[in-house]
């Protein structure tokens, strides 16, 4: 049986992966390239850099906040049951 936990870890990392190089490469091209790219693809650039690094940043939080959100659950997952069982009986 797998383990679904470590299946979300390796997606998630692969895409954050992804996105810090293809944030490092836009970087990279916009300062080597000042001088024979035109001012409206350097504009173009620059809004996709802002757009990889606001869906990177957001992406971090959410995963961050499932993260928290399983270790909680984790953490009173004998209490609840514990609860729910004396509740039904």
């Amino acid at each position: 049986m797998c383990n679904e936990g470590l299946k979300d870890q390796s997606v998630v990392i692969k895409v954050e992966t992804a996105c810090v190089v293809g944030l490092i490469t836009l970087v990279r091209l916009k300062i080597n390239s000042q001088d024979i790219i035109s001012e409206r693809a350097s504009t173009k650039i620059r809004r996709t850099i802002v757009r990889i690094g606001l869906f990177s940043l957001l992406m971090f939080v959410f995963v961050m906040v499932t993260f928290v959100c399983h270790v909680y659950e984790f953490q009173h997952h004998d209490g609840w049951r514990d609860s729910f069982r004396k509740f039904i009986v």
